[in-house]
């Protein structure tokens, strides 16, 4: 797993912005800083879904990014975060799950909400859980 410095910028209009200066390009937004964070986690992932694990850039430490001039700047004022993310080796295998009805509505229906794939969504669920629990 790897650990990529996400800046957050409070937008005028309320909520956050995110950029990860490790994939320019790929930015995100979310009402709350957990919001944004998960946003930005999902982002990533659709970023470099079509990307081969091997070439992905090695994240960068917040000095290396700060002495980024392309990057300098933007850190004024940004909160900083660390994103993990990991990308697993080989094809996606099928796996059958059992849920409660109306866990698997509320499933789909949070899955719906932000355009994903209920295995994506799962998947996302997953990792963020796995990552909590160190």
């Amino acid at each position: 797993m790897a650990y990529y410095i996400a800046l957050l910028h409070r937008a005028e209009s309320g909520g956050y912005g995110v950029s990860l200066p490790d994939f320019p390009g790929c930015i995100s937004f979310g009402d709350s800083v957990e919001e944004a964070l998960t946003n930005a986690a999902e982002a990533l992932s659709l970023h470099t879904s079509d990307e081969p694990v091997e070439v992905l850039p090695a994240a960068r430490t917040l000095e290396e990014i700060a002495a980024d001039p392309d990057w300098a700047d933007s850190m004024d004022g940004a909160l900083i975060a660390q994103l993990p993310y990991w990308r697993e080796h080989g094809k996606a295998r099928p796996m059958n799950v059992t849920f409660d009805a109306g866990l698997r509505a509320q499933i789909q229906e949070a899955a719906k909400r932000r355009g994903m794939s209920n295995s994506a969504f799962l998947a996302l669920a997953a990792r963020k859980e796995i990552s909590a629990a160190g």
